[in-house]
Parts: C-alpha cells; structure tokens; sequence
C-alpha cells in the first residue's frame, strides 16, 4: 500500500493536470436563469436541435474533499481524510483516503495539502487512480445531480474502493454555450454543491463531525452536431 507521502506527491501532480472548462474556447458564459429568459426556477439544459450524432459525448466532472473527526468503524486512527475527484476527459476518477491518530487539538494535513509537520500520526491510507473506462458518472439533468456508484481498482496497483455518491447542485449554473458553428459547445458548473453517500462503506454526509469543502460538479458537450 501506498504511504500517505508518496501518495501526496502522486497527487500534487495529478492535481497540476486538472483541466479547466475555459479551454473549450468559451464564447458566451451567463447564468442559467439569463440564458432561459430569467426567474428562479428557470432550469438550464443542452439547447434543442442538437444532438451527439455518431462521435459527440458527455464529459462529467466532480469533485469533493472532506475531514472527519471520529471513529470509523473497521479503520485505525480518530480523524479521517479523503477526496474525490471524476474528470471524464483526463484522469477519469482519482481517491485519496487516509487515516490519522491525532491528539486533543491536532489536525492532520488537509485533504488537498501536501504533507506537513503534524503531530497527528498517519496509520494507513489508500489511493485510486481508476482510467479503465471513462463513463463512471451519471448527470441527470432534471435534477442536477451527478452520481457515482461502483467499486473501482487502481489502474497502477491494488488498492480498490467503493463508492455510492449523490452530488446534488443547490445553485443555479453557470453556462458555457456557442451555437455559431457547426458543432455545440455547451457546459454547465455548479459551485455550491452537496455531497452525501458513502465511500467504502463510511458516510461523508455534512455533519457536526464531518467538513465538506471544494463540492463542485460541471460537464460539458462535445462533439454535438445539428439535428437535420
């Protein structure tokens, strides 16, 4: 198994590689309620008269961080750190999970941080990088909520984690779209996102002992083509 160090470095680097949506040569970039004509309920979807024809597809993305001080049953230590991130178009699904012993007022690096003096004892930890199969999420677009269920192995080791996550958008999104050319650019990202579920078994809903920072889902449309 991985150490929680070398993990961290693994990290940093594929964290260096995340892609932003700007790169998809962003033309017109507004708010849900402004592209549908205004009001609160107004819900942002794909524009009619498209659609994926023979090469187009959906590009999911997510992404979530928590700490969570306690006791999980089955694992050693009193805090607990992860995060996990989809990124259909790159890295595919990256999860970081450790465990820490800390002593009264300790906190163990964050988990996003490269390590740290700490005086909290890392006891064991895991480290995904699952690129199998691109598709590992599903955006419902009604709902706006993106969901990740499946049991993912390491593409480079063994290590092998469970997930069953809702991440379910409380905002409305920001819009990416350009309907010049011959082909669709369209994406959607909401910052203000809520994350329950459970990761090899263990909740990660908000709660008084649990700290969700960085939820944030988007996708974009590529390769849509005009609808004859």
């Amino acid at each position: 198994m991985m150490s929680q160090f070398g993990a961290s470095a693994i990290v940093l680097g594929m964290r260096a590689q995340v892609k932003n949506l700007t790169r998809l040569a962003i033309v017109v970039t507004v708010t849900a309620g402004a592209l549908l004509g205004g009001g609160s309920s107004a819900q942002a979807d794909p524009p009619p008269g498209w659609g994926p024809g023979e090469y187009g597809l959906e590009a999911d993305f997510a992404d979530i961080g928590w700490t969570y001080r306690g006791w999980y049953d089955g694992l050693p230590g009193n805090v607990h750190t992860g995060y996990v991130n989809v990124e259909e178009d790159d890295d595919v699904l990256t999860v970081e999970l450790n465990n820490w012993f800390c002593p009264s007022g300790a906190a163990p690096p964050g988990p996003y941080d490269a390590p740290t003096a700490t005086t909290c004892k890392w006891r064991s930890g895991k480290f995904v990088n699952y690129g199998q199969w691109w598709d590992v999420a599903d955006f419902n677009h009604a709902r706006n909520k993106l969901t990740v269920k499946g049991d993912f192995t390491d593409s480079f080791g063994t290590d092998t984690v469970s997930l069953d996550l809702v991440f379910k958008a409380s905002d409305q999104p920001d819009v990416t779209i350009d309907e010049s050319g011959p082909i669709l650019e369209y994406g959607e990202s909401f910052d203000t996102v809520q994350v329950t579920g459970k990761v090899d078994g263990h909740r990660v809903n908000p709660t008084a002992k649990l700290t969700q920072i960085n939820g944030q889902i988007r996708f974009y449309l590529d390769g849509w083509e005009r609808i004859p």
